[in-house]
């Protein structure tokens, strides 16, 4: 009876250690990393809010002009073209960091990324107005605090 007593101790005890252990175990995900993480899922859920808010105003415009073409529209579509790439490039670098299952998945989502290349647009044109515009909503929604694509990404965290 001792003896069947101290087998069911020593059991327990190396479930309890190997449980601990399994626990132990678990990999911490370094602060660089997730703060990669989360700023690419930030920038993914930015880029694809303005790509959409981009589309839904070309589509406002072509519809109130009618078929005619006018600087409203043509800035509206070099708008929502600028915004579909921002948005390709975001999508494939959240890929690259936060939904890849290899190494070599993530690198092939990274090598997209790069793939997605704005030149810089001569001052004064049509281009630049719609970089920089771009950029200015981006910014916008980027520090706004209580815009949930700046808090979303972190509510996974435990």
């Amino acid at each position: 009876m001792y003896r069947e007593t101290l087998r069911r101790a020593a059991f327990l005890a190396i479930c309890c250690v190997a449980a601990g252990c399994r626990d132990g175990a678990k990999k911490t995900i370094p602060e660089d990393v997730t703060s990669a993480r989360h700023e690419a899922a930030r920038r993914a859920c930015i880029s694809a809010e303005l790509a959409q808010d981009a589309e839904d105003q070309l589509q406002i415009l072509q519809k109130a002009s009618a078929g005619t073409e006018n600087a409203a529209l043509t800035f509206a579509r070099a708008y929502e073209q600028r915004a579909r790439v921002a948005q390709a490039t975001y999508a494939q670098l959240d890929s690259a960091r936060n939904h890849s299952s290899t190494p070599k998945d993530s690198t092939r989502h990274e090598e997209a990324a790069a793939s997605f290349t704005l030149s810089a647009p001569e001052p004064g044109t049509v281009e630049a107005n719609v970089a920089q515009d771009y950029e200015r909503r981006f910014a916008q929604v980027y520090n706004d605090a209580d815009h949930p694509c700046n808090w979303k990404a972190q509510l996974g965290d435990d």
